[in-house]
């Protein structure tokens, strides 16, 4: 499932790209760190939501995945989404 998208390249111009989800993450992580891609396994954000899947492939059940922010994650009771959530995050009253 590719789209065709425009992004942006480390020169500060444009390029239109195919992209599927997990192409468009590893971009989204190299425009992040500076667009210096040999910084992407060193990433130092675990809690970031794409942080497992930065080097383009999913990381989960793998040796080297930060297992206890995963599990942490995994575990952390879901707060329910209640009206005064809801209008806190679009800024009405």
């Amino acid at each position: 499932m590719a789209i065709k998208h425009t992004i942006r390249t480390s020169d500060g111009e444009t390029t239109e790209v195919s992209l599927t989800p997990i192409r468009a993450i590893r971009l989204l992580c190299i425009e992040c760190l500076g667009f210096k891609v040999q910084e992407v396994p060193l990433c130092t954000s675990p809690l970031c939501p794409v942080f497992p899947f930065r080097e383009g492939k999913s990381h989960s059940g793998r040796k080297g995945n930060p297992a206890s922010i995963t599990t942490a994650l995994a575990s952390r009771k879901r707060r329910p989404r209640t009206l005064d959530f809801a209008l806190e995050a679009t800024g009405t009253d």
